[in-house]
């Protein structure tokens, strides 16, 4: 597992992919650090990392770092030579998860020093920046999880990018359509009936077993069906409700206020370890078909 990390880890500074990554982070943070702590005079940093072109950036970076992590190791057929290490998948998983990690500790290193440097203009709040810093690092180990799944689900790179940015964006995005999504029982019912036929599709991608895809869209339109015919309650606001938890700005933003919530840790933790555990099928899979 270790030989593999430190492969990862090289790998990013063997080609341009690893500079970039850092240099592109650390420009764009520092750029907005200077207009609003310095220049505007604001001690919290957490202003500087709210700000929506920080993330829109974030975003476009993280599919750069990720969409080789697996994709091209199918693309290449080296994936083979891992399949056959005494290695587990798991770990392969986990040693490339953690060299991710460990680019984006780089600038993240960096960026923590910026409240201390502040201290010289006047009081500032450590806390309260440290905890919005924390709340960035969680929200990059969600992307970076969420790039690893869909790196492991393809072997076209730039496939890989666009779905990973398509997704994160998605995400970043639910915030705002929150506000002008129905609450009505009726949309509900019908937007869950689309997602039962979208998880049988999904299934039916991986499995590639026509009935089994079929039973199972049957069966989770039936439930949903005699959930609503039951109590229909249920329905009102749900999809306003699975926004807020699809989206993962929406927990950031409790961090970048200041707040430290364990929660909201164990939340992203959660998107973390359920994204892993997917990837870890996904390659599974691979290895036996």
């Amino acid at each position: 597992m270790l030989a593999i990390y430190k492969r990862e880890v090289k790998s990013y500074f063997i080609s341009m992919i690893g500079y970039a990554f850092v240099a592109f982070l650390l420009l764009v943070i520092g750029f907005v650090y200077s207009s609003i702590n310095i220049n505007g005079k604001s001690p919290f940093i957490g202003y500087a990392l709210q700000q929506a072109y920080v993330s829109v950036v974030f975003m476009l970076l993280v599919p750069v770092v990720t969409m080789r992590v697996l994709a091209d190791e199918h693309r290449t057929k080296t994936d083979q030579l891992l399949f056959t290490s005494p290695v587990s998948i798991t770990k392969i998983v986990l040693a490339k998860y953690f060299g991710t990690l460990t680019l984006f500790a780089i600038p993240m290193v960096w960026i923590c020093i910026y409240p201390i440097m502040l201290t010289s203009f006047g009081t500032v709040p450590l806390p309260m920046s440290y905890v919005s810093i924390l709340g960035f690092v969680l929200l990059g180990m969600a992307y970076f999880a969420i790039g690893i799944v869909v790196s492991a689900s393809t072997e076209n790179q730039i496939i890989s990018a666009v779905v990973t940015f398509a997704v994160l964006i998605l995400s970043f995005s639910m915030q705002y359509l929150v506000d002008i999504t129905p609450t009505t029982a009726v949309f509900s019912f019908i937007c869950f009936l689309v997602l039962a036929a979208l998880v049988a599709l999904i299934y039916y991608g991986f499995a590639k077993n026509l009935i089994a895809a079929g039973i199972l869209g049957l069966v989770l339109e039936a439930v949903v069906v005699i959930l609503y015919l039951v109590k229909s309650s249920l329905f009102e606001g749900l999809i306003a409700k699975l926004m807020l938890v699809l989206c993962l700005n929406s927990h950031y933003d409790n961090f970048i206020n200041g707040y430290f919530e364990v929660d909201a840790i164990l939340y992203y933790l959660s998107v973390v370890v359920l994204c892993l555990v997917i990837a870890v099928q996904m390659l599974q899979k691979r290895k036996w078909d």
